[in-house]
């Protein structure tokens, strides 16, 4: 089992991808998820939950938009959503931590 701790629109020079932008923030958030399966030998269709925060309701669809093309073709894993007042960093607008199951060897 691989658990993903949240992840962040911060790109791998750590600078912050889509300021004030949920869903260029979300695809950034995705591709991050995307590299840490990748590091471990897996990918989208070993992911078997996810946990999504967001600041503000209103970024619920945008954030799910990316969300299905990110699974797209996958079993869509279990998904626990949370409107939050705030993340780790004002600027942080979703964050996604995820738990998969990755076959050894």
């Amino acid at each position: 089992m691989v658990f993903i701790a949240g992840q962040v629109a911060r790109d791998a020079a750590g600078r912050l991808v889509g300021p004030a932008d949920p869903e260029a923030q979300a695809g950034q958030v995705y591709e991050n998820l995307r590299a840490v399966l990748a590091d471990a030998g897996g990918g989208p269709g070993h992911v078997v939950a996810t946990t999504t925060y967001i600041t503000d309701r209103a970024y619920r669809e945008p954030v799910t938009a990316v969300r299905r093309r990110f699974f797209d073709g996958a079993d869509y894993p279990t998904n626990t959503l949370v409107i939050v007042a705030g993340l780790g960093l004002p600027e942080y607008l979703v964050e996604v931590s995820a738990i998969a199951v990755v076959p050894q060897g």
